[in-house]
């Protein structure tokens, strides 16, 4: 994989500026109901085929730290220039890399908010810069909670200004 997050700014919030992003948290939402996550059951793929191509599933493997990637959308796989549907974080970033994202997912499973994720993706090459906000939520298994991680990108998301202060003040701690 030749992308690589340059900027990131991870927040907890329910307030989203994207397209993509917005229509998922209130589909979330929605599913939801009372309860704290929607679990795998009550989401529809025909409801949100519109941001399919946006979307990234993760599925946590009982007793392992790692996460396997059960879908991983043409808007995923074009940004970062790979798809990493059928393959285990550890398989498809750099040490480095799968450390960093595991850490983020992790961030995911251990809130009861979404996460807002504003930044820049870059390329090696440095041939092409990317802005995106994304939106990372739980959903609940059949049998355990938290069991998936659901997220939205909008690869064409312009940052304003209030986003680059943001991402200044909540840098994500790479490391």
């Amino acid at each position: 994989m030749d992308a690589q997050v340059s900027q990131l700014s991870v927040i907890k919030t329910e307030n989203f500026k994207a397209a993509n992003t917005s229509r998922f948290l209130a589909y979330w939402q929605k599913q939801k109901g009372n309860q704290p996550r929607p679990r795998i059951t009550d989401i529809d793929w025909m409801d949100i085929a519109d941001i399919a191509p946006s979307l990234c599933i993760r599925d946590v493997i009982d007793n392992s730290n790692d996460l396997l990637c059960r879908f991983w959308g043409t808007k995923f796989a074009e940004s970062y220039r790979v798809d990493c549907t059928g393959k285990l974080i550890s398989q498809t970033y750099t040490p480095l890399g799968a450390e960093n994202t595991l850490k983020l997912h992790h961030m995911a499973l251990s809130s009861d908010l979404p996460l807002r994720l504003i930044g820049t993706l870059g390329y090696a090459d440095k041939s092409e810069f990317i802005t995106f906000e994304g939106v990372m939520l739980c959903v609940d298994g059949k049998q355990a909670p938290k069991q998936h991680i659901y997220a939205v990108g909008q690869f064409d998301y312009k940052l304003d200004e209030e986003d680059q202060k943001l991402i200044k003040s909540h840098k994500f701690d790479f490391r």
